[in-house]
């Protein structure tokens, strides 16, 4: 959860407090009172807090080139956290790892071959003529007008500065040191942008309250955050994430995660991204995300999702509070196992994360969406949920099988859901549902296979993950408005696909 400026000043120190106040020019009387100090900001956070004033102390042009480039990184790393808060020595270290991660792209001989070798020949001759007296602020205008005349981005500037051996670190174009990095979040603080917040356990962080970064990410174009826009991207067609790289003039190669890398540290708009989104592709998109609007033009559509990605909860794995549903909303990347953009939104700390997120959402969406009550079971061999219904002969279980590709239901694990079903006694698994990202042609056979060898009354339903999510929103949404009660259980018992067209007409047959 985001901290409010309220909030976050009260578990800042003394020092802090007074570099923030004389930031914003708020005089204090009582310069030892911590609560003085947080009174004066928030009786005056209206006139202080506004988009000239924020972009104002967002000038940096007065640092020394090369803290004003790393200054601005580092904000930008800050916003793109979740909650906009990171434990001082984690942003340390991940600062550095993401640098030296872009050092060795920037020096692959593939990473400028998108741009005519002329015009980056030329802008790094006047990079190169600009850093002999270490690029002054008049200098780097100029070259901000260059660059944007010859339509290269601020990701190319930064590899041709890095390619000359003058950016980032003074110390022969390597990565920031420590000191380095300290010294500009300084540089920040003494700004006022940024906030040095200590929790209860003693944990320092560095943190933007909410009211600066809505401000900041308006004045520097973030339309989402990183982990959350990396969300978004993972739900579109490879083939749109090339052309949007395309139109944005950096034509790039290569599979989802790493196009996606490029949209996202290239700037490019996620608006403009869905643009470049065919009508059939949106209306694809929209069927997942039953709670944004589906009608309007493409444009409206297209803020609408923005809207909606915008809104996603990314919650710090360190807060004692319940996930499930930060799981729920990267249900779809759990079952995928897509640990790149699981791990940028911070869902999983480690790759075994991805099967227990999964499950847990899992149950969160058959009990507070569908509105099932889901029974407790011990030991590990069973099924990974089960609902006992009103019908004494019958009982819902589910389980859950993340994989990177399409599930198979061989014979081997086929015996698994049979020994599931026959344990169930004398109650019939009906429906035995299998939660996965997508089946292999065979399975639906295989499942049929299955339901011959299980107590009479069985069934075998396979259920994509991205379906089982569309279903318990919608229904969820219908509990909301009219007050139904669970999902009535005929809707999910039958045996094979349970694909969206099929539990539509479920739905229009068992719910009045």
């Amino acid at each position: 959860m985001t901290l409010k400026l309220d909030l976050a000043l009260q578990t800042v120190g003394l020092r802090d407090l007074r570099s923030f106040t004389e930031a914003w020019g708020v005089d204090v009387v009582k310069r030892d009172d911590p609560a003085e100090y947080a009174d004066k900001v928030l009786a005056n956070r209206t006139e202080l807090l506004n988009h000239a004033a924020v972009e104002k102390h967002l000038q940096l042009s007065d640092l020394p080139y090369r803290v004003h480039m790393l200054t601005k990184a580092q904000l930008r790393r800050l916003l793109n956290e979740r909650d906009y808060s990171c434990e001082v020595n984690a942003f340390h270290g991940m600062f550095l790892q993401e640098e030296q991660q872009f050092l060795e792209w920037a020096t692959k001989p593939t990473a400028l071959r998108h741009l005519d070798p002329k015009v980056r020949d030329v802008y790094a001759t006047v990079l190169e003529a600009a850093w002999e007296d270490n690029v002054n602020a008049s200098e780097y205008r100029l070259l901000e007008r260059l660059r944007a005349k010859l339509g290269i981005t601020r990701r190319d500037h930064r590899i041709i500065e890095l390619q000359l051996g003058k950016y980032p670190s003074a110390n022969g174009g390597g990565t920031h040191t420590v000191a380095e990095i300290e010294d500009g979040m300084r540089h920040l603080l003494k700004r006022g942008l940024v906030l040095r917040v200590q929790t209860k356990t003693g944990t320092r962080s560095y943190c933007i309250p909410e009211e600066i970064a809505s401000l900041l990410r308006e004045i520097l174009g973030i339309e989402l955050t990183a982990p959350v826009y990396l969300n978004l991207l993972n739900q579109l067609p490879v083939t749109v994430l090339r052309s949007a790289l395309e139109a944005a003039g950096q034509p790039f190669t290569g599979a989802r995660d790493f196009l996606a890398a490029r949209l996202v540290d290239g700037y490019v708009s996620p608006k403009a991204v869905l643009r470049q989104v065919s009508d059939d592709q949106m209306e694809k998109l929209l069927k997942a995300l039953p709670t944004v609007r589906q009608d309007g033009t493409k444009e409206i559509r297209v803020r609408n999702v923005v809207r909606y990605f915008d809104s996603l909860d990314l919650l710090a794995p360190d807060l004692a509070v319940d996930r499930s549903e930060t799981y729920v909303s990267y249900f779809a990347e759990l079952a995928k196992r897509s640990y790149d953009v699981l791990r940028a939104a911070n869902v999983i700390a480690k790759d075994r994360d991805v099967e227990r997120h999964f499950e847990d959402a899992t149950t969160t969406l058959f009990r507070d969406y569908l509105g099932y009550t889901v029974e407790a079971m011990e030991g590990n061999n069973h099924p990974d949920g089960r609902v006992t219904l009103d019908d004494p002969h019958r009982v819902i279980l589910w389980d859950c099988k993340s994989c990177e590709s399409e599930y198979s239901l061989t014979d081997r694990l086929a015996r698994q859901f049979l020994g599931y079903a026959h344990a169930a006694a004398p109650m019939v698994a009906s429906p035995l549902v299998v939660v996965a990202p997508g089946f292999s042609s065979d399975a639906v056979s295989s499942a049929v296979r299955l339901k011959v060898q299980c107590p009479p009354g069985t069934e075998i339903a396979l259920l994509s993950a991205e379906d089982l999510l569309w279903l318990a929103r919608m229904w969820r949404q219908r509990r909301t408005s009219k007050e139904a009660g669970r999902l009535p259980w005929q809707v999910l018992a039958t045996t094979g696909l349970l694909s969206r067209d099929h539990l539509e007409q479920r739905l229009r047959a068992f719910v009045s």
